[in-house]
Formats: structure tokens, sequence, C-alpha cells
């Protein structure tokens, strides 16, 4: 059935209906900082944030009224998909990750899955350019990285997904609901599943990632570009918080496609300078 579908282009020329940002616990300010500068820029399309309910209290939200809240609490199967993790977390059968790694994951692909439109979900410490989110609104493609995709591959033939060489692991990207309904009638069964042959059976060589799944579902019908990404720019702006952070993230949406604020990795005085150099010479990774 996936075969016919993708022979068929189905849902190839449909235009994304919204976008989805994924925020936890720790990602709020630069959530609302990504939704700051799309405002700024004109970006024209229904926003939404799924975060945990804890995290939508905050009253800076009400800076930003067209925006739907969603509850993490509210996505069908959560605490099933918690309950299973959870499991695994004390058999460390999780190649070291924790346990809301894999959720936040799930809860991308199953409010997806339960949409009736495309949706352009990205990570919540994750801002893309107003340009290259323009772009995908009027023709959409699939984003890659340099990143390698040895162990993003094995949950992918764990689902009956052919592989492909190069990484969609952008920190966002183009979710087709159709596409996911095809692999099965329930996102927390497929879900399980492939995380137990892909990830948890396979010992330190599986590694599960949702937008590498979906680019491999999709490559055949989308047009494909390798994207420019600076994963650190916390080693440049320390807090998306700061007063000058918004100018100098508008500088760097300039020199790449995309930018990350990874606040809760480690910074050292070697790794700021390393930073820095990197993003003079516009590296990307």
């Amino acid at each position: 059935m996936l075969d016919a579908l993708q022979k068929q282009g189905g849902g190839s020329n449909a235009l994304i209906g919204s976008c989805t940002i994924v925020c936890g616990p720790d990602a709020g300010p630069t959530t609302r900082l990504a939704l700051s500068i799309y405002r700024d820029a004109g970006i024209d399309i229904p926003m939404a944030v799924l975060t945990p309910e804890r995290c939508a209290h905050d009253s800076s939200w009400n800076d930003f009224p067209a925006v739907r809240l969603l509850l993490d609490e509210e996505v069908r199967d959560r605490e099933r998909i918690v309950s299973f993790l959870e499991t695994h977390r004390t058999k460390n059968a999780l190649r070291g990750r924790s346990t809301n790694w894999y959720l936040q994951q799930y809860l991308k692909l199953s409010h997806v899955w339960n949409s009736a439109s495309p949706i352009f979900v990205h990570d919540g410490d994750t801002i893309f350019s107003p340009a290259l989110l323009q772009q995908q609104m009027v023709s959409p493609f699939l984003m890659t990285t340099k990143e390698k995709t040895l162990a993003y591959n094995a949950a992918s033939l764990a689902a009956g997904i052919p592989i492909y060489g190069k990484s969609f692991v952008a920190n966002g990207g183009i979710f087709y609901p159709e596409y996911l309904q095809m692999l099965s009638a329930n996102p927390a069964d497929w879900f399980i599943e492939v995380m137990e042959r892909g990830v948890i059976r396979s010992g330190s060589i599986g590694d599960f990632s949702e937008y590498h799944i979906m680019g491999s579902l999709l490559k055949k019908n989308f047009p494909i570009r390798q994207i420019a990404i600076f994963r650190r720019f916390d080693l440049l702006v320390p807090s998306p918080q700061n007063l000058d952070a918004k100018r100098r993230c508008l500088l760097a949406l300039k020199r790449y496609n995309a930018i990350a604020f990874e606040t809760a990795h480690r910074s050292t005085p070697v790794k700021r300078l390393l930073g820095r150099l990197a993003y003079l010479a516009k590296y990307s990774w």
C-alpha cells in the first residue's frame, strides 16, 4: 500500500496547511523568539505550539494570541508510550537516551498522524529562516543535513521503509499524514514495534528519528535540498533571552537556513572559540 501511495505521488501536490513547533520544558524562550521572528517576517500560516501542560501556563505565550497551544498530555496514547519507554529505560535499552528524547518523537508523529492536512513540524530549540519557511509553504521540499544516517536507518528498515543515503535529521521537516496512516491505523502500536525492532533489539547500533522516517517515506515525491544549520548557536549567544539575541539571530539566518540553541549541552571557553570559528567558516552539521 505504501508503494502504491509513493507511485501515485500521494499528497505531493498538497501545500503545507500549518506549522507546529514542539516545545519541551527548556525550549520556551527559543520557541517564543522563533514566533516573534516569524510574525515580524509576515509568515501567514496557522501556528501551533505543542508543549507540556506545566509549560503552557507561562504568561509569555500571551504575546502570541494567534498561536494555538496544544498539550502533550492530550496526545493520544501518550501515557502508554511513557510507560513503555520507562520500562526499557530501567533495562538500559535506550542507548543512553532519556525517555523524553523518544517521547517527543512520538508526540510529533502522533500529532501529524491524526491530522487532516500536511504540517511543517520543527523542534522548539530551533529557528528556521523566514525565507526557507516561506519556500516550504509555496513549494514543499525535503531537507537533508551532513549528519550520518547509519543509526537512523535501523529504525527505517524495521518499519519496512527503504533507506536513503543522506540524513533528513534537520530539526524540522514537512509531515504528511496520509503517508503515516498507510503504515498503521494505530500510531502507538507502530511506534512500539519499530522501537523494539529498530532500537531496543539492535543494541548500540539503532536509533530513531521521526524526521528521517518521514523524509524516507516522502523521498520519491518531493524535491530534496541540503540545508545549512548551525546547531550550537548558544555558543555564540548564551540565551535566546539576551538583549541582542533577536538581532544576532536575524543576522545568522542570513547565513544559515536554521540555527539551534542547545542550552542543555555543555559550554566551555574552548567550545565557544570553536563555535565562533565554525560560524565564520559557515560550517554546518
